[in-house]
């Protein structure tokens, strides 16, 4: 009986007996692969998932870095801004090349922060088979 259906047999109660064994052999094979499979998609998806980890603190650690790097502009252009009251025209000048090298690196680190949230956003697109909204995903 197979499925819920007798099936008669054409054959001698040997090559019954055989066929049987071939058919348990084969089940049992692929009852191992498909756990091999699982195993696969298990140890895949706790890959992506520290993956996501280290991405996800790696994009915390930029955003404070951005975050500290505003804050030091801000300090920069108060003291820039007390300079140009004072007329302190040397002060004014290396405040000004210290706020654009200051600059620079907040504009390097959001482009940073910029490419490694795009990857995240792939990453968790592919993980889930969801698509990314448009506008976020990179182009």
């Amino acid at each position: 009986m197979e499925e819920g259906r007798l099936e008669v047999f054409k054959g001698s109660y040997r090559e019954f007996l055989d066929k049987r064994v071939r058919s348990n052999e084969l089940a049992k094979a692929a009852a191992i692969h498909n756990r091999k499979s699982k195993k696969e998609v298990s140890r895949k998806a706790k890959m992506k998932a520290a993956i996501s980890k280290k991405s996800l603190k790696r994009l915390n650690d930029i955003e404070n870095q951005i975050a500290e790097i505003e804050r030091h502009l801000s300090e920069i252009a108060e003291r820039l801004q007390v300079a140009t009251e004072a007329q302190a025209f040397d002060n004014i000048h290396s405040l000004s090349i210290e706020y654009a090298q200051t600059e620079e690196k907040l504009e390097l680190l959001l482009i940073g922060w910029e490419e490694l949230a795009s990857q995240n956003m792939v990453s968790e697109e592919m993980a889930t088979d969801e698509p990314v909204p448009e506008g976020l995903a990179s182009e």
